[in-house]
């Protein structure tokens, strides 16, 4: 049975597989905040509905307070931060392979960020890790290139 850690990370991929393509091709031409209000707002209702549930079915619900609330804070403006570029980076006429490709660069910087906050160094296998996505990442950029020169 796979753990229920890596089923969210999946159901994760698989929205936000499509996320790019919808903001690309459907929503371009949309000012980025206009859009981030809208889903914020579906999100807050739905995140309230699974909050209910949580409860109805008795489970416990505790949240932030003290140090730990203004880490959620924190934790909320860096989020803005993140999907208002990422909404952006769509928005301005990106190109989805070129900002995709950059975006693949978050879990290196996720596991280095991690490693200076715990003071630890990368294993050899964080090290091959990271050269795999750098080669993926060349590939997919020159792979762009060459579809983009075809006519």
């Amino acid at each position: 049975m796979m753990h229920k850690s890596l089923v969210f990370a999946w159901i994760c991929v698989i929205c936000w597989s499509f996320l790019p393509n919808i903001l690309e091709r459907k929503l371009d031409g949309f000012h980025p905040a206009s859009i981030l209000v809208l889903v914020y707002s579906v999100m807050l209702s739905l995140a309230f509905v699974r909050l209910g549930h949580v409860k109805y079915m008795g489970e416990p619900v505790h949240f932030p307070t003290g140090i730990f609330l203004t880490i959620a804070v924190g934790t909320a403006f860096l989020w803005f931060v993140g999907d208002y570029s990422y909404t952006s980076a769509f928005l301005s006429q990106g190109s989805l392979v070129a900002i995709m490709t950059i975006l693949a660069l978050s879990p290196i910087g996720a596991t280095l960020v991690k490693m200076v906050w715990a003071g630890e160094l990368p294993n050899r296998y964080h090290i091959v890790a990271y050269v795999a996505v750098l080669i993926a990442i060349y590939f997919t950029a020159k792979g762009n290139t060459i579809a983009n020169s075809v006519p």
